[in-house]
């Protein structure tokens, strides 16, 4: 494996994408770099510091198992939550786009629908639990109650309406998510039988395939996720999804270039996915293509202009390409409102060759919001 410096360490967790967060992990401890790791000042102040990532923190001090541990469980939280609202979407958007006249409870059960989608998953719950109560022979609302609960990190209530609606219907968004709740609650063994049930089933389900692929994945099965999420995509082709946890899985071997290549395809195919473009991006930077990468977040950013993490990586970019007066105004604007960046940010600063180092966090602090 080739030497990765604290700049790359740096921007690897920054980048919040988990297989970047993984690949920086894997570093060996002398790879990183002495001069800016045992600079007893930046050590002192990075030691106390509050909103340096703990994950980082791991990785520069050489706890790079537990860093390595760190970074996994922060991946896979943020998978989680992407996965649960694809999952809740997929089956619950032609509930609250149905034509004909509906009776009462399919009337209550569209607003549910359409809650789940506007992110609302308590309005969802309460206009869900009413219609299974009057009838708990109502697989829809089985269905709908429990996405509602799981998106509020209730997996355990999550179950009983879950596994009425699997019991009762066909419906593979439910089967998918009762595994997941059933993996939250520690139930794995159950939650891989009915996942294999899942991706069994045609026509193809998606999500089934990027939650069995996860959760192979957490188990450090990487060949067999990637089997698993390459199945999905040779029998539904072109959903970003796969294409996405793919390359991330991918990214964290250090395959690079097939990362790359698939990510390309995904952000020709879907130009309007900021997730896709940031991702993009960051296998671009770690290719060392830092101009591509700059092109590339600033499309980002044109789709979604307050993501703070994309800001910070354009600026530690451009300091990379050498135009620092750019990249630390991207850096202060990332920041800015944000203390939760300001660690991030003045890290950057230190630990690019073309920042600059501060001997006082105060003094950090003046600099970006100057």
């Amino acid at each position: 494996m080739k030497p990765v410096s604290l700049f790359e360490t740096v921007f690897a967790v920054a980048g919040s994408s988990g297989g970047t967060l993984k690949l920086a992990a894997n570093a060996e401890p002398n790879a990183i770099d002495d001069a800016a790791t045992t600079n007893a000042s930046l050590l002192a102040w990075f030691n106390n510091s509050t909103f340096t990532t703990s994950p980082l923190k791991l990785a520069v001090r050489g706890n790079l198992e537990t860093a390595r541990n760190s970074l996994i469980t922060t991946q896979l939280r943020v998978r989680h939550a992407q996965h649960l609202w694809y999952i809740c979407n997929e089956r619950t958007s032609h509930l609250s786009s149905k034509t004909e006249r509906p009776g009462v409870a399919d009337q209550t059960l569209q607003r549910a629908a359409l809650a789940l989608q506007m992110q609302r998953p308590d309005e969802a719950e309460r206009l869900a639990a009413a219609v299974f109560k009057a009838n708990r022979g109502n697989v829809a609302a089985a269905a709908l109650l429990g996405r509602a609960l799981m998106l509020q990190n209730r997996f355990d209530e999550a179950i009983t309406p879950l596994q009425k609606a699997v019991r009762r219907g066909d419906d593979p968004a439910a089967a998918t998510l009762l595994a997941t709740a059933f993996a939250a609650t520690g139930r794995r063994d159950d939650a891989l039988v009915l996942l294999r049930q899942a991706i069994a089933r045609r026509p193809a389900f998606p999500p089934a395939f990027l939650e069995y692929g996860g959760q192979l994945a957490s188990d450090g099965k990487i060949d067999e996720a990637i089997a698993v999420l390459e199945q999905g995509l040779a029998l539904t082709p072109g959903i970003i999804e796969l294409q996405l946890r793919l390359a991330s899985l991918h990214i964290g071997r250090n395959a690079r270039a097939e990362a790359r290549a698939m990510l390309q395809q995904a952000a020709a195919a879907a130009p309007s996915r900021h997730d896709v473009l940031a991702e993009l991006a960051r296998v671009m930077v770690l290719d060392g293509d830092y101009a591509a990468a700059v092109d590339v977040f600033r499309r980002a950013l044109a789709l979604r202009p307050d993501d703070a993490a994309t800001r910070a990586n354009l600026g530690i970019c451009l300091l990379e390409l050498g135009e620092r007066a750019d990249g630390e105004a991207s850096l202060r604007e990332a920041a800015r409102g944000r203390p939760e960046m300001t660690g991030r940010a003045i890290m950057s600063l230190a630990a690019n060759s073309h920042g600059r180092f501060f001997l006082r966090p105060s003094a950090a602090a003046r600099f970006l919001i100057s």
